[in-house]
C-alpha cells in the first residue's frame, strides 16, 4: 500500500520566512524614511536659498536704483554697517536730479529681520520686513573687533555694508533650523555700483 506525503510548511520554515519577510519590509520602510528626509532637508534648503535670493536682489535693486550722492557714508572696510541710508534717482528734471524720499535697509539685532523703510523717523515712516531668517553676526563672526572669519571684515552682521572704491559690497548670511532641528544656512555677497 501506497502512503501519501503531505505537502504544507513546518512551524519553522512558517518563522524563518516571516522572519525574512519582516526584515525586507524593515528595510524598505528605513530606505523609504532616509529618502524622504533628504527630500524634506532639499527642499527646506531650497526654500532658504530663494529667499536669500530674493532678499539680496531687493537690496541690491534698491541700491543700485539710488544716487551716489543721496547715499550716506559707506564705511571702508575692514570697518561696515548694518544699514544703508539712500534716496532712489528719479531722474533729471529740468537739469537738476529729483530724488525720492529717504529710504533704508537695515538689520533689527535680536529679531532676525532685515527691514525696508520708506521716510525713517519720521512720523509718516513706512516699512516691510524682507527677510526673518538672518542672524546678528556673519558666519563663523564674533563680536569682538577682530575678522574671525578672515574676510577683510571686522565684527560685520548678518547683513552688512561696505565700500570698495565706488562698490558697495553688500554681505548676507540667512540662518533657519528645519524641523528635524538641524541648523541649515546660506550666505550671499554682491558688489553694487549707484546710479550716477
Amino acid at each position: 500500500m501506497r502512503q501519501h506525503k503531505k505537502a504544507g510548511f513546518t512551524l519553522l520554515e512558517m518563522t524563518i520566512a516571516g522572519t525574512i519577510l519582516a526584515l525586507v519590509m524593515l528595510n524598505v520602510s528605513m530606505v523609504t524614511q532616509t529618502g524622504s528626509a533628504a527630500y524634506q532637508a532639499g527642499v527646506f534648503e531650497s526654500a532658504l536659498e530663494d529667499e536669500a535670493s530674493q532678499t539680496m536682489d531687493r537690496i541690491t535693486l534698491a541700491v543700485m536704483s539710488s544716487s551716489e550722492d543721496a547715499i550716506d557714508p559707506v564705511p571702508i572696510a575692514p570697518a561696515n554697517a548694518w544699514n544703508i541710508d539712500y534716496e532712489v534717482s528719479l531722474g533729471i528734471q529740468a537739469g537738476e536730479l529729483v530724488l525720492g524720499d529717504p529710504e533704508r535697509i537695515e538689520l533689527m539685532p535680536g529679531t532676525g529681520q532685515v527691514l525696508w523703510k520708506k521716510n525713517p523717523d519720521l512720523p509718516e515712516q513706512r516699512s516691510l520686513v524682507w527677510s526673518k531668517s538672518v542672524p546678528d553676526n556673519f558666519a563663523d563672526e564674533f563680536p569682538n573687533g577682530v575678522d574671525d572669519n578672515g574676510n577683510g571684515l571686522i565684527d560685520e552682521r548678518g547683513l552688512s555694508f561696505d565700500m570698495e572704491g565706488s562698490k558697495i559690497i553688500v554681505r548676507l548670511q540667512m540662518m533657519r533650523a528645519d524641523p528635524d532641528g538641524v541648523t541649515r544656512q546660506t550666505a550671499k555677497v554682491a558688489n553694487v555700483t549707484c546710479r550716477n
